[in-house]
């Protein structure tokens, strides 16, 4: 798979109204998936001067091959993975480029440690507000191992007043209050203790 291949699959894919093609380019990256040479050729062109139809198909397929593989990678690559990622959510990308890559930083993150929860207050509000969203995602649509699911729940459980905290105080904040109450709604389904009996997220379940 050359990188001027995938370059023109996802043109195809955001531009082409021929069925014929859009499908032939929808299963070469489907296939790109499980080609080795996918992880350099999205890293290389998910770059702030690449059309934002092409670095959101980077950063989409980018995220299913984490999901796919991130187990047969080592602790080292994982931790690259992460810092590289973390570095390119502050790029500079259209919102759903972004979006997706706090998703994919939050994935990595929770393989190397759920305790990077408590280092995202480094992070501007909406960024830290994207990656907060992200985990009850994931801890429910990723299949984890069950000793690691139990692992993540204990550390995300140990969190949740640090997160309770941080969006207590951001609900006060005009600019960010809808951001943080979307948030506190996303992980008030996780059942955690501390959000169980707030008022305040009983109304927003309602």
């Amino acid at each position: 798979m050359s990188v001027e291949e995938f370059i023109q699959a996802g043109r195809v894919l955001a531009h082409s109204c021929d069925s014929a093609e859009v499908q032939k380019a929808s299963d070469f990256l489907e296939n790109a998936k499980n080609r080795p040479e996918t992880w350099q050729a999205c890293l290389g062109l998910l770059q702030p001067s690449s059309p934002a139809d092409l670095s959101l198909l980077c950063a989409v397929l980018l995220y299913e091959k984490t999901k796919k593989e991130l187990n047969a990678l080592g602790a080292e690559e994982r931790l690259g993975l992460k810092r590289y990622v973390e570095g390119l959510i502050f790029a500079g990308f259209p919102l759903g480029t972004t979006r997706k890559l706090c998703q994919i930083f939050a994935f990595v993150s929770l393989a190397v440690s759920a305790d990077f929860i408590e280092e995202i207050v480094r992070f501007d509000a909406e960024i830290a507000f994207e990656i907060l969203s992200c985990v009850p995602m994931l801890l429910g649509e990723y299949r984890f191992p069950d000793s690691t699911r139990r692992e993540f729940a204990q550390k995300v459980r140990k969190s949740s007043q640090f997160v309770l905290n941080l969006l207590s105080k951001a609900l006060t904040q005009p600019a960010q209050c809808l951001s943080a109450a979307e948030v506190l709604k996303d992980w008030s389904q996780m059942q955690l203790p501390v959000l169980q009996h707030l008022p305040l997220v009983q109304a927003l379940l309602k």
